[in-house]
């Protein structure tokens, strides 16, 4: 049986991937999130590295899905490593 990740999963990669590559201030860097990617969702985290294409391709995501969940996925992303770094310290 083949076994790939999940659309979920992706997209959640697809998330972390695209405010890693952000200018200027973003939340949090994941240097493994475009290798959990598919051949598209890389391509398009590649892109997202051009001036000015990864807030065309953020704003794109949050217009065709609303209710967020870009957004969430990242602001849960540093909570969860807020919390768990205090955890550890």
């Amino acid at each position: 049986m083949l076994r790939r990740a999940s659309r979920t999963a992706q997209h959640v990669a697809l998330f972390r991937a695209l405010e890693t590559v952000r200018r200027g201030p973003r939340l949090f860097t994941d240097p493994y999130a475009a290798a959990a990617l598919g051949p598209r969702y890389r391509l398009v985290a590649g892109l997202a590295r051009l001036p000015g294409a990864g807030a065309r391709i953020e704003r794109y995501i949050d217009t065709r899905f609303p209710g967020g969940p870009r957004a969430s996925a990242v602001v849960r992303t540093r909570l969860i490593d807020d919390r768990l770094g205090a955890a550890l310290a």
